[in-house]
């Protein structure tokens, strides 16, 4: 990978802060040293990092080989990976570019055992995938500055609010509905009084619209502003209905006179719970920001390599 800095400033990120990854690499929660270090050596002697992976564990890892001369640093994994893995390890290296920037490399061995075996090319593609991730992460940070949005969105998976679960419930609730909606215009209009399969469809069509919103925004985690916004929108959205029940309901069918009350409840529902929801979110504000932390995926000795002993 190809990244837009200098070789040293790569090289500053993975080697002295090697026991830093879980700063900026989406695929681990947390990460601590283990041990000290040397002069002129590597900064620790290794690391844990937390992971969120079924099969995987807490990981231990060890450097191996520390190279500040060629930027380059290898680390075994001591402990927290599946019985079938045998031996696992990872090289990192930032080689200068002509042009001024940096190619970084990434080399994972891996030995499996037993059962293993048979599942090694999907491990082999499963490190591949996690790997070009992880090479984005370093882009990222490296380019921007700042983590990268993989590493933000998961950062936040791991303290979602009870906002953003409502608002994320909002989104499947409205999805679902403009689904509906969309894929038989026809009889739904039928039971609305006659009101056009176009009109329906366009109504269906801007709920999944909407239902897209809510689930981006439920993503990156929904501040109090902007929970009310959305409790905002569902309350218009039940004044609305109001009004087409009290000027059409006695056209619609009663099928679609039960449909239109009860999904005029349930938006009224969540837009209070997101009313209330948000109201907590603005108190913890004013206390205090809210936790650090991040959950990630796979493991740390993510790699473009075939697994050895793998198959």
């Amino acid at each position: 990978m190809c990244i837009d800095a200098t070789a040293d400033e790569v090289w500053e990120v993975i080697g002295p802060g090697f026991a830093r990854v879980g700063e900026w690499v989406s695929a681990i929660a947390v990460s601590e040293p283990i041990g000290h270090g040397t002069a002129g050596g590597p900064p620790c002697a290794g690391r844990a990092c937390t992971v969120a992976t079924v099969g995987f564990d807490r990981l231990t890892e060890h450097i191996t080989d520390y190279d500040p001369a060629v930027r380059r640093l290898s680390y075994r994994l001591a402990r927290g990976m599946p019985s079938f893995v045998a031996d696992a390890g990872n090289t990192w290296q930032a080689r200068p570019l002509p042009d001024g920037r940096t190619g970084f490399t990434m080399h994972a061995e891996v030995t499996l055992t037993g059962f293993g075996r048979l599942v090694g090319p999907l491990l082999r593609l499963y490190l591949g995938r996690v790997g070009r991730r992880t090479g984005r992460d370093l882009k990222a940070l490296l380019e921007t500055g700042t983590p990268s949005r993989a590493k933000v969105i998961a950062a936040h998976s791991a303290r979602r609010t009870t906002l953003d679960r409502v608002v994320l419930g909002n989104a499947a609730f409205s999805a679902a509905s403009g689904a509906a909606l969309t894929m038989a215009s026809t009889w739904w209009s039928s039971q609305f009084s006659g009101a056009g399969p176009a009109v329906t469809a366009s109504v269906g069509v801007s709920l999944v619209g909407y239902a897209l919103l809510l689930a981006w925004l439920s993503g990156r985690g929904v501040t109090g502003e902007a929970g009310r916004v959305v409790a905002a929108l569902d309350v218009a959205w039940v004044l609305a209905t109001v009004a087409v029940l009290a000027v059409f309901g006695s056209e619609f069918t009663a099928v679609g006179l039960t449909a239109a009350v009860l999904s005029t409840v349930a938006v009224a529902a969540l837009g209070a719970l997101q009313w209330r929801a948000a109201g907590r979110i603005d108190a913890t504000t004013a206390i205090g920001p809210r936790p650090t932390g991040a959950v990630g995926t796979p493991p740390a000795l993510t790699v473009n390599a075939v697994p050895a002993g793998g198959g």
